[in-house]
């Protein structure tokens, strides 16, 4: 997942890619249990479904709206993790 670039023969580039991989591992891992409420769910899934997702986002007076394809098999699967994501709270 992008560990191919190292050991790149710096420390603070190959100590930059890890943190930057462990960060997309843990933001994977966090959005499988919380949004998605399943146990365990690969990366490639949610690259495949969710973070490659072909869609649009337009603003109209001042409100941003996303546009999903119509035929899509996961519309439901991610408005539902979406709307779990967004009732979080906010940290303080």
């Amino acid at each position: 997942m992008g560990l191919n670039h190292l050991p790149s023969g710096r420390f603070a580039a190959n100590a930059a890619w890890l943190a930057v991989q462990v960060m997309a591992h843990n933001l994977a891992r966090w959005t499988t249990r919380i949004g998605l409420r399943e146990p365990v769910s690969t990366t490639k899934t949610l690259r495949r479904r969710f973070f490659s997702l072909p869609g649009r986002i337009t603003r109209k007076a001042r409100r941003l709206t996303l546009h999903l394809p119509q035929d899509w098999p996961w519309q439901n699967q991610f408005s539902n993790a979406l709307a779990r994501l967004r009732a979080l709270p906010l940290p303080s």
